[in-house]
């Protein structure tokens, strides 16, 4: 068995298709690490008082050292002075502030500043931007607690009905840390984890041209005729057939995360990751930082490309053409979108997305979000649907190629090994 695995991963390996691929996923992963600096702005006050933008790349390096604020604990203690400064320019400018003075003075702190609006919301629950005329320092000393008001108040509005949910939810805002910490380039981040959905499309659909010949090219030459009527054929020729697609799928996916992880890490380094979730949506309840929640989205990216290889084989044997293979492999990636348009947190169609084989591209916004499915006295997480479900589609699919790959040979191959 393991000669005939050797053959097998061999014979893809060296089709110059798959090099492609590999290739392909290697620039493919520069490309995105790329585009993460696309939304990254900096300006600077030069020494004749003009403003100077800059964009992306070129503005990576001035964006460090401007969001650096000399602190990262955002503690009562460290954002008083801000605040103060914040105050003491709306006394003297009002809402005509310089540009100038602007991008010296309050740009740097914008990222915290933000959050004082999301916490100390009007009675509509609209955000309340005009905080900064009124805001003291007692109410700045209970700002985590007026958090986790803001946020019971949330949850309550957004699970009505649901007390198992609210109660969960509640729970796991409970050991959210803080104080919150802060680091520079949390807009990059940020776009780090809006893009990984769309990077985990393109992956499954570069896995998908490399694996769809692996039965659909036997079919297409008639070798399948030959190798299933030898003493290896039938459920032992399907099982390393799947083991060698796995394997494939899992050097394409951590070639392309490998590259994109690293490449991160050289251009923003590690100490982003440390910054709790939070600092993107702070009525997320989720007790996580930003590094952590990476992790998961590529473990839980890992095991959808699995599926969806599984979901390939199973599409070469069925269809016994490539491209065929890939274009409904192409259909089913692009029909959970098309359920997503009419579906509402908790509603029946979510739920088809959430179990649906592709459902681990989007664990990243389930993580943070409020969806959970009622059953009795219960509620269902999305995120554990998802992760469950994705568990769940490996070994069901496996049985499935088995079980038609063995009904292929029973009608229509006949068995003479020896």
């Amino acid at each position: 068995m393991k000669k005939l695995f050797s053959i097998e991963l061999k014979k893809i390996l060296r089709n110059k298709l798959t090099i492609f691929i590999f290739i392909l996923t290697f620039c493919t992963a520069l490309a995105f690490s790329y585009l993460t600096t696309g939304g990254l702005y900096s300006s600077r006050v030069l020494p004749d008082g003009t403003v100077e933008d800059t964009q992306g790349i070129l503005a990576l390096k001035s964006a460090k050292e401007i969001e650096d604020v000399g602190f990262n604990e955002l503690s009562p203690e460290n954002l008083k002075p801000i605040v103060h400064k914040y105050q003491d320019i709306l006394n003297k400018y009002g809402t005509e502030i310089p540009n100038d003075i602007y991008v010296k003075e309050i740009d740097p702190y914008s990222n915290i500043l933000k959050i004082f609006p999301q916490i100390y919301i009007n009675e509509d629950g609209t955000y309340n931007y005009d905080i900064f005329k009124t805001i003291t320092d007692e109410q700045i000393d209970q700002i985590y607690e007026t958090r986790d008001k803001t946020v019971e108040d949330y949850i309550r509005s957004q699970l009505p009905g649901q007390p198992f949910a609210v109660e969960h939810v509640l729970a796991m805002n409970e050991k959210v840390d803080t104080p919150f910490t802060y680091y520079p380039l949390l807009s990059s981040w940020h776009n780090v984890l809006a893009q990984i959905s769309i990077m985990l499309l393109i992956l499954f659909f570069y896995n998908s041209i490399v694996i769809a010949p692996i039965f659909a090219s036997e079919y297409q030459s008639g070798s399948i005729m030959i190798t299933r009527s030898t003493k290896l054929g039938r459920k032992p020729l399907t099982n390393v057939k799947i083991k060698v697609s796995i394997l494939i799928s899992t050097l394409i996916y951590f070639v392309f995360m490998m590259v994109f992880t690293a490449v991160l890490l050289i251009l923003y380094g590690i100490d982003g990751m440390k910054m709790p979730i939070q600092m993107i949506g702070i009525t997320i309840a989720t007790p996580m930082n930003l590094g952590q929640l990476y992790i998961i989205s590529i473990v839980v990216g890992y095991l959808s490309m699995i599926v969806l290889n599984l979901v390939t084989l199973l599409l070469s044997l069925k269809l016994k053409n490539s491209f065929y293979t890939v274009i409904a492999f192409i259909a089913i990636l692009i029909l959970p979108n098309i359920i997503s348009s009419f579906s509402e947190n908790g509603s029946i169609f979510s739920f088809l997305v959430d179990i649906f084989p592709t459902a681990g591209v989007n664990i990243y916004t389930a993580l943070c979000r409020l969806n959970f499915y009622k059953l009795g006295s219960i509620s269902l997480w999305s995120p554990w649907i998802i992760m469950l479900s994705t568990l769940i589609w490996i070994p069901i699919l496996i049985v499935l190629i088995q079980k038609d790959s063995s009904n292929k040979d029973k009608s229509k191959f006949s068995y003479t090994g020896r």
